[in-house]
This record gives structure tokens, sequence and C-alpha cells, in this order.
């Protein structure tokens, strides 16, 4: 869900938080599923450790099985969703967002025992957001079930019991590193002069996983792409996802907020002035997903001479921060949105009102809409290619 207060919008999509391109990586258990091995692998003394045949049966990507249950799920095919979810789960035990998201896939069929049950094994796992749980539309079918309201409270008490205070939070700024992964042409000339996309990832997303966006997409044109990792991380369970901006309200701590969004923008103008030093570098792309896509679009339009361009994909606009003098000195600068006309996360009509916008106030705008939900679709990055090199695909835009 998106929650937007005072100015502030930060993109609290729990169901695939991940958005379509990051998947769970490194430090989640992974199990094989091979039930056709002959082997029990809740009892490890059956297990014939000689046995060459053994290898074979972990050969299974829980990465692709998570991606078609995402799938399945944004196109509302919630029985297919579930039964990937189950594949997933069963390869990667201890990854509580997808537990909670497997549980949500039971809750949309109105299963309310196996909900609960699945709810249960995410908070074993770590998932702690009951608040948000309480309000998932996802679970609309069974909140109201007395084993589901029985569940829920059962984990609210086993949480307050576990809960300490650890005393008043002051926040300080402070300089810190933080990973950026470039991506080179692959006869890269370091004499050559080449153009920059900078990517910025979705909420709870890593850069080195956005850092594979443009992977067997089999576009044309050289550029050096570079994915800078958010400065805020925190727990997905038992994963670590990053954000661009606090996870705080929004009204308590407003001030304290737009100063940490200030400090996330320069971060990424210092970025880009390091690979410009770095590299060859002749102009600048901005684009982003989700939550990226609303830095996306503040970094761009508060520093239009900076950018050739910007491509924000499945995100918001959000005026409150991008101010009208903001708008009126960056109309020069050309804007692809890519949006999604299925999206449940980041609605498409949000996608529709930043084109709205930006068209009022004299923008050059381009809107490439996509029959799917919160992804960076092929058409998107296409699109951004066209941006990129007009003249390789002169007449194509509007196929």
């Amino acid at each position: 869900m998106k929650l937007k207060k005072n100015g502030i919008s930060v993109l609290m999509c729990v169901f695939g938080v991940v958005c379509g391109v990051g998947i769970p990586g490194g430090g989640i258990e992974r199990i094989s599923a091979a039930d056709d091995s002959g082997y029990d692998w809740t009892r490890p003394e059956t297990i014939n450790i000689d046995d060459p045949a053994i290898v074979d049966h972990f050969d299974v990507n829980p990465s692709k099985i998570l991606a078609e249950g995402w799938k399945a799920y944004q196109e509302k095919r919630y029985e297919v969703a579930t039964r990937y979810y189950l594949a997933y789960v069963h390869q990667v035990r201890n990854d509580a967002l997808n537990l909670y998201n497997l549980a949500c896939c039971y809750g949309l069929l109105g299963r309310a025992e196996t909900a609960a049950a699945w709810v249960t094994k995410a908070v074993e796992a770590g998932w702690k957001d009951l608040e948000h749980l309480r309000n998932d539309p996802d679970f609309q079918a069974v909140r109201d079930t007395e084993v589901f309201k029985t569940t829920v409270a059962a984990l609210q008490a086993k949480l307050d019991r576990e809960a300490f205070d650890p005393g008043r939070m002051m926040m300080l700024p402070s300089r810190g590193m933080i990973p950026v992964y470039i991506k080179l042409p692959a006869d890269f000339d370091p004499d050559k002069t080449y153009p920059l996309v900078v990517g910025l990832h979705g909420y709870g997303d890593t850069a080195e996983r956005f850092s594979l966006i443009w992977e067997e997409r089999k576009l044309t044109g050289e550029f050096i792409y570079a994915a800078m990792e958010a400065p805020f991380a925190f727990q997905t369970g038992k994963d670590i996802g990053y954000s661009w901006f606090l996870r705080m309200d929004p009204v308590e701590h407003h001030d304290l907020m737009m100063t940490a969004s200030d400090m996330t923008v320069s971060n990424v103008l210092a970025g880009i002035d390091r690979l410009k030093k770095e590299y060859r570098i002749d102009k600048v792309f901005l684009t982003g997903f989700s939550q990226g896509a609303c830095l996306t679009f503040i970094t761009g339009l508060k520093n239009p001479g900076l950018f050739a361009g910007i491509a924000p994909m499945g995100g918001w606009l959000d005026t409150d921060v991008v101010a009208e003098n903001d708008l009126k000195a960056a109309k020069a600068l050309p804007v692809l949105i890519v949006h999604g006309t299925q999206d449940s996360i980041v609605p498409y009509e949000s996608g529709t009102k930043a084109e709205q916008v930006l068209k009022e106030h004299g923008f050059n705008v381009r809107m490439v809409s996509f029959d799917g939900g919160h992804t960076v679709s092929t058409d998107g990055l296409k699109a951004l290619n066209q941006m990129m090199f007009p003249a390789t695909h002169e007449g194509e835009e509007n196929r």
C-alpha cells in the first residue's frame, strides 16, 4: 500500500516487496524438494551420502518459482499463485516475507484455517508487522472468522511478551558507504564516451538484484548502467531490504523525513558525480522502479539540468515534495512514464495522474502502458532504450 501524509510518500508494498525484479538472496535457508529422490529429508540419518545422483535432486531454481508465483498473484490467479508459493517455501523454509505472502494467497481464497497457519509460520520466521496484516485487504474474506481472529490475537500476545523497550531513539546524520553495481558494455573502451543510466530499485530490494534488469532483454545500444542501493536498511523477516526514505510515521517525524529525503537525493547526485569522474559520460538518464520511481521524479525534477531524461516505472509523482516552482523550471526535461495497467501495488492511475500533471506544466511526456502488474517490463526498458538512442529507433515510438 502507499502511505502519504504531509507531503511524504512511502511505499509499503509488502506482498512482493521485491517488486517484481528482486529475488530474496543470501542468508536464506534453502532445502531441495527432491520428493522423488526416495529420501525422507526430515530424517538425515536415512540419506546415502555416496549416492551419485543425489545432486540432481537439487536442480531447482527457487527464484524462478517465486517469480511465477508473483506473476500469478498480479494476474489474480490465486490458486496458481498458491501452488507456486508452496513450491517456493518448500525450497526456502525461513523466508518470512513469502511465508506471509503465501498466507495472503490463502486469505484471498477464503481458506481461513490455512491462512492462519501460514501467518503463524511467517511470524515464527521473523514477520512482526501484525498491524499491516490487520489492514491487508488480502485477508478481508477471513479476517472475521474465529480461527483467524484467535490466531492473530495469540500471535500478538507472543510478540508482546517478546517485546522490549530500547529507549528513546535519536537519528543522527552520518556519512556512509553504499554499493553501486556497474554494468559496462561488452566491448567497453575506456577512451570512448557512453551514456549513463542510473537505476534506483524498489522498496525492500537491493542494488545487486536491480543490476539484473537488463539481462536477457536483447536491446541495442552501448551504455553504462549503474544500480545504486538505498541508504536505509530494514529486515524483511530473515532477509535485509533497503528503502530510499525513512520508515517512520510521516506526521510525527515530518521534518526528520524531509531531511532524510534531501540526504538521499544528495547521495544519488554524489554517486552520479563519482561515476562521471570514473568514466567518460556524455549524458545521464535516471530510472527507478516503484519507490525508486518516486525518487526518480523527485531527483530529476529538482535537478533537471543534470539529466538527458528520466524514466520512472511503476511509481508516483509526489507533488507535495516536487513544488510548483520545480515543475516550472524542469519542463524542458524529457520524461518517460511506464506503468502496468494491472498494477495492484501502485495503481495505474498514479502513472496517468503524473502524466497529466506534467503535461499541464508543458512537459514532453511519453506514457508507456503495458498489460501487466507491478514489475519492470521489457516494454518499459525498450522505451528507455529508445529515449537513449532515438536515431536507432526512429519511427518505433508509436508501434
